[in-house]
């Protein structure tokens, strides 16, 4: 009873990754074919989210009250609730690129986008890994991804880099690089919620917290 009722969550867990990336390819898309009637529909893919994501929380606090869960199901639950939060959180932050991309196609300024594409789709590769690590409790993988925030937080840097000395040689364009700066700093953000699903996978399977380098029961690993 109680492992059929965990699948159920982990399948709404898959349902609510799928509309985070497909959020983010459609923003990806949108920013860079000038298409913005694909911005619509994620807003409507928000709307499931959120309600998707209220489920799930009532769904595995209902099934923590009811059966009290003892080790590895006990951790899946906490980890189905913490993915569940990061996941509403990755939903907020792809809303918030889609505004400023709306913004720059609004913009009579057209400038190249430097490196924001390679930036939109490593964060992307990383996201649609983090949930392939989580359905397969495939520990290594989430130790892969988490290996790759390093090279976002590059890319991200070397935006910013490129972009101040534009902005500096063509101030006309700055409005614009601004927007895409705050892009490329919200998925930097994405991109440390995707390590935090990692780390919560590796918990939930070994028993062991990589931001502590402990076990559940907070003893030290060597």
């Amino acid at each position: 009873m109680l492992e059929m009722k965990l699948d159920s969550l982990r399948k709404l867990i898959s349902e609510e990754a799928d509309y985070v990336t497909t959020m983010i390819s459609k923003v990806y898309e949108g920013l860079f074919e000038r298409n913005k009637e694909l911005f619509t529909e994620i807003y409507k893919l928000e709307d499931k989210l959120n309600n998707l994501e209220m489920q799930v929380e009532d769904d595995a606090i209902g099934l923590m009250a009811l059966h009290q869960p003892e080790a590895k199901n006990l951790r899946i639950i906490i980890m189905i609730i913490k993915m569940n939060n990061d996941l509403e959180r990755l939903g907020d932050h792809v809303v918030n690129i889609t505004k400023c991309a709306n913004r720059i196609l609004n913009s009579p300024v057209i400038i190249k986008y430097i490196d924001l594409p390679l930036l939109f789709k490593e964060t992307i590769n990383m996201m649609r890994d983090a949930i392939a690590a989580f359905i397969n409790q495939d520990t290594e993988l989430a130790s892969m991804v988490m290996g790759a925030d390093d090279f976002i937080d590059n890319l991200r840097d070397q935006i910013f880099r490129v972009n101040m000395t534009h902005m500096i040689s063509s101030p006309e364009t700055t409005p614009v690089r601004m927007q895409i700066n705050e892009i490329a700093s919200h998925l930097e953000r994405i991109a440390d919620l995707t390590t935090n699903i990692c780390e919560e996978v590796i918990f939930m399977v070994k028993g062991r917290v990589v931001k502590h380098n402990l076990t559940a029961d907070g003893e030290n690993v060597v």
